[in-house]
């Protein structure tokens, strides 16, 4: 048992190393566009709980990243939403690192935009 167990984390450390390779390698472009990759969203009650509609990545060769994702989900407030950083201590994921540089608003009718950046000192 212990050696599946070791075999999996060995196989899961070595596709980030290959992800995170072939990241860095594409940067030496002006700019890489990942499209629908896959974002989770916040909902009216501040739980994680479903995944954007669409969503698109951009990492520049100076090392900055800007995340958009949308989706719907549902709002019965009657009024807009607005998670971040502050009011949810969440920090956004890029592939370059995490980031405190983020908000997410819920629209009145349930429309929902997250923003995240991530700038390299």
């Amino acid at each position: 048992m212990n050696t599946k167990i070791t075999f999996a984390i060995l196989v899961a450390i070595t596709a980030s190393m290959f992800g995170a390779t072939t990241l860095h390698s594409a940067i030496a472009e002006p700019a890489v566009i990942i499209i629908d990759n896959g974002c989770k969203l916040i909902d009216q009650d501040g739980n994680v709980t479903f995944l954007a509609a669409s969503d698109t990545e951009v990492y520049t060769s100076s090392g900055n990243a800007v995340i958009k994702c949308k989706g719907e989900t549902e709002n019965d407030t009657g009024k807009s939403i607005k998670w971040n950083f502050d009011n949810t201590t969440f920090k956004c994921f890029t592939k370059l690192g995490l980031t405190d540089n983020w908000q997410e608003t819920i629209s009145t009718s349930g429309k929902v935009t997250l923003s995240c950046f991530y700038k390299t000192v």
